[in-house]
């Protein structure tokens, strides 16, 4: 929250008072997304979808490392919408259409975790639209995939 606070007033500086070198950039914002993911607050999904929306709306593109801080912030939040924002997310992230924002390791590794925190009734679902949608887009799996998928219920444990 303190860094969100600070972000707030350095874009306050810089439209009032017209500090051009104050006005946040993608690295500044990408921080605040950062904070946002380790805070495993339950509202850190939400703040980091708005974050996103901010940022186009100030000019500043978000890169892969904001799309994929915002999915890390949802994967941590325990929200039981966190999965079907993730899935939202890394679709935006394809139909944007930029190689450079396209998901990767870091993305569906994220989205693995989410569903291996998720609702146990749904994981056998979610997995399979995950490793669908790899496939489609010619996405090899990552070893914490493959070892998520021959154990769903081992717990979510691995890398991101």
């Amino acid at each position: 929250r303190r860094v969100e606070s600070l972000v707030l007033l350095m874009e306050e500086l810089h439209v009032r008072d017209r500090f051009e070198e104050l006005k946040p950039g993608v690295e500044t914002y990408n921080i605040l997304l950062h904070a946002w993911a380790r805070s495993n607050e339950r509202q850190a999904g939400e703040r980091a979808n708005l974050i996103l929306r901010e940022m186009g709306a100030r000019g500043v593109a978000a890169n892969l490392v904001s799309y994929n801080c915002a999915l890390n912030a949802w994967a941590n939040s325990g929200d039981v919408i966190a999965c079907s924002n993730i899935e939202s997310l890394i679709l935006e992230m394809i139909l944007i259409g930029k190689p450079e924002l396209a998901p990767n390791d870091v993305s569906y590794n994220t989205w693995m975790k989410a569903i291996l925190r998720g609702d146990e009734g749904s994981k056998v679902r979610r997995i399979k639209e995950l490793l669908k949608t790899m496939k489609i887009h010619n996405f090899e799996p990552s070893d914490y995939i493959l070892n998520a998928v021959q154990n769903p219920t081992g717990g979510s444990k691995g890398s991101t």
